[in-house]
């Protein structure tokens, strides 16, 4: 069932072999240290002409000349990004014959040339996602305008990477240089680099192959085994899952997929792990109806899912829930997607949609997580399970808008404990913290019978009072008040919001100076800044505290 044979990369890249990646193989994830290594590898060898072990390759026979690649393709694409590098950067000295019979070698080892058609092919066929953009750098040498997944553009940087790195010892040095150091480079590829070859007789035995170097140890991320799965189970439908795969990666990215995946999960069958996943996965899903159904859910709710991360009102068509969406992405509550996913699908499907009802939960979850995780700093991890059994009821047309409100205000911090913890909080991220006082400058606004105005977060400016790098006068004061500038700095308190009269060159300013500039605001939460003769502990307290009794007002379920 399996041939096994110890080889150079020569045997492997020379000759009329060609290898495919199949359908269920992860994309291009090698990243800058796994580049460096390959170059460091490479390095030592030209340096100690010693053998390196290239690690194992594992194929399955898919005709005579074309083997299907199973492991090893992040090694196998990387290796002809560099050749295909070196073969770039010899082309400023194709005078030289030596040099030119060196190209055509290189042309050879990357890509093969049909004697009739003259229609060249890679010798590594990547994924239907990465084959373009690696074909564009093995055939054309050229990287290809817009980029669209992230795996692409890891090939890009590498091969980027490689003809930099290769332009930098050969740039000006003599033709008989460049040829020994091609020479010896592509030798120790070809013949330096050794590496086991097993082959498997069938796509059967090489989907169990697949599986079981993951349960070894290899970096297979969950994603990539829930693709193989669908993709080589899909049986006459693979056709539609296969795309339904693609859109899924479209809208949600390489990257996320794990995270969307799991999500997914809690929101439309159980609670799980992440460990637990695939496994569920393949127990619920064995035959190819089931799996086609899955494939349009996935193509479906990864577009809602696109669109929950980035809410558009092209979407939507409501501003109410674009901006609530996009509080709880500064707020950076993942969890809550658990539950708008499975909230679009109950109140956005059919003739009829209920807009209203998912504003209403967008509200409440902006709100209660704001309570809870934001100020209150509890774990979010542990919302988990409620969110997945609240969505499971919402996708039955068992739960409402106000039967999971009842729910979450069993873990609602009560209006005390909220006032404590926000007259004490700190905050690291600007763009939350701005979002803060923007949202509590509005309310001020209200109060004040002022509603024309709008302040957007786009134009505002945040201000550190005490500024995050404070002058000799800054710093004579503190010591003089015993203010310990990273124990306030970063306390909201410390912290306003500023539109056209901010001035960056004074921001470092002692607080006497830089009241003219919120002197000049129009905000209603710079007032008691203008009020204040120094700005110490005591008027960072006092701010602090008004601002957490009308955080108390907005933030509520």
């Amino acid at each position: 069932m399996l041939e096994v044979n110890e080889r150079a990369l020569k045997q492997l890249l020379t000759g009329s072999n060609s290898y495919e990646v199949p359908l269920f193989q992860r994309n291009y994830a090698w990243r800058d240290e796994q580049v460096e290594e390959f170059k460091e590898d490479l390095d030592a060898i030209l340096e100690s002409n010693q053998d390196h072990f290239f690690g194992a390759l594992v194929f399955a026979k898919k005709t005579n000349d074309v083997l299907t690649i199973l492991d090893g393709q992040q090694r196998l694409a990387t290796t002809l990004l560099y050749l295909a590098a070196l073969r770039e950067n010899l082309k400023t000295f194709t005078r030289d014959e030596r040099i030119q019979t060196r190209i055509s070698s290189l042309d050879g080892i990357g890509y093969m040339t049909d004697p009739v058609s003259l229609q060249k092919r890679a010798r590594l066929t990547l994924n239907e996602q990465d084959k373009n953009a690696f074909d564009s750098m093995i055939i054309s040498e050229a990287v290809p305008n817009n980029l669209k997944y992230a795996s692409e553009k890891l090939l890009a940087k590498a091969y980027i990477g490689f003809k930099s790195s290769i332009a930098s010892r050969i740039t000006g040095s003599p033709v008989d240089e460049t040829e020994t150091f091609a020479k010896q480079t592509t030798d120790a590829i070809l013949t330096k680099f050794r590496c086991v070859e097993i082959i498997a007789e069938n796509d059967d035995y090489a989907h169990k192959i697949f599986e079981t170097l993951n349960d070894r140890g290899l970096e297979l991320s969950m994603a990539d085994l829930v693709k193989n799965h669908l993709l080589s189970n899909a049986g006459a439908y693979l056709t539609e899952v296969k795309r339904a795969w693609n859109d899924a990666v479209d809208n949600v990215g390489d990257e996320p997929l794990n995270r969307f995946l799991r999500h997914l999960w809690l929101s439309s069958y159980k609670i799980v792990r992440k460990d637990e996943l695939y496994g569920d996965l393949k127990n619920r899903f064995k035959l190819g109806t089931d799996i086609r159904d899955f494939g349009r859910k996935l193509s479906l709710e990864s577009e809602i899912y696109k669109n929950l991360l980035g809410p558009t009102y092209a979407f939507w068509e409501d501003t109410e829930v674009v901006n609530g969406l996009k509080q709880l992405n500064v707020l950076r509550s993942e969890q809550t997607l658990v539950l708008l996913l499975a909230a679009h699908q109950r109140y956005y499907s059919g003739e009829s949609p209920d807009n209203k009802a998912f504003k209403k939960l967008v509200t409440l979850l902006v709100n209660f997580t704001f309570r809870y995780i934001t100020i209150m700093g509890m774990n979010p991890n542990v919302l988990e399970r409620d969110y997945s059994e609240l969505a499971i009821k919402l996708r039955k047309g068992e739960g409402t808008s106000e039967s999971i409100r009842t729910k979450l205000l069993e873990l609602y911090p009560s209006d005390t404990v909220f006032v404590a913890s926000f007259s004490n909080k700190e905050l690291k991220n600007n763009a939350l913290a701005k979002h803060i006082l923007t949202k509590i400058n509005r309310l001020q606004l209200v109060r004040n019978g002022e509603r024309e105005l709008t302040v957007d977060e786009s134009v505002i400016n945040l201000e550190h009072v005490i500024p995050k790098n404070p002058n000799l006068e800054w710093s004579q004061f503190m010591a003089s008040k015993d203010i310990t500038h990273e124990d306030w700095v970063d306390r909201i308190g410390n912290m306003t919001i500023l539109l056209g009269e901010y001035n960056r060159k004074a921001s470092n300013k002692f607080f006497t100076q830089k009241k003219e500039m919120y002197e000049r605001s129009s905000l209603p939460i710079n007032e008691a800044l203008k009020q204040f003769a120094e700005f110490g502990k005591d008027q960072i307290n006092s701010r602090q505290k008004e601002m957490a009794d009308l955080a108390n007002d907005i933030w509520k379920i």
